[in-house]
């Protein structure tokens, strides 16, 4: 469960700095705030 728990955190991390970086491309923060509020929510 702990193994399962971090790999989903990994997942996450990767997800959100690679909405960060199409971000800052195209200048859409709509996937940025939802991980922000998923992030907060847990």
């Amino acid at each position: 469960m702990g193994y399962r728990k971090n790999l989903s955190k990994g997942l996450l991390f990767l997800f959100y700095t690679f909405s960060l970086f199409v971000n800052r491309k195209i200048g859409i923060p709509f996937i940025e705030v939802v991980l922000i509020k998923d992030v907060i929510g847990k």
